[in-house]
């Protein structure tokens, strides 16, 4: 067992630079990989935020959107949308669908 200690010892002593190099590759490969994580999971998030507001699916032979609602700041609401409502009490439910839809 002790002189296997020692074979060991003088391998690592002569494979030393080998040995560094090596463990220098790897840290640059975890970074690599982590990196590569991080992006993927930013992609993933950003197609499921997508998919939240609006899904698609197949009900026997009808097609269904369902969209849901979002709160969302006053500079992201249109102009013309917002003059509507301040002349008067308006359902702007469809032209807020239509631009939605040309935005996605």
């Amino acid at each position: 067992m002790i002189l296997e200690l020692i074979g060991l010892a003088v391998l690592a002593v002569c494979f030393w630079n080998e040995i560094v190099k090596w463990l220098i590759n790897l840290c640059e490969a975890v970074k690599e990989i982590a990196h590569a994580a991080e992006v993927f999971a930013q992609k993933v998030e950003e197609a499921v935020i997508k998919l939240k507001y609006m899904l698609y699916y197949k009900e026997g032979d009808n097609w269904i959107e369902e969209t849901t609602a979002r709160k969302i700041s006053e500079n992201e609401v249109p102009q013309r949308i917002k003059n509507a409502i301040r002349k008067e009490e308006t359902n702007v439910s469809n032209e807020i669908e239509e631009e939605l839809r040309l935005t996605l």
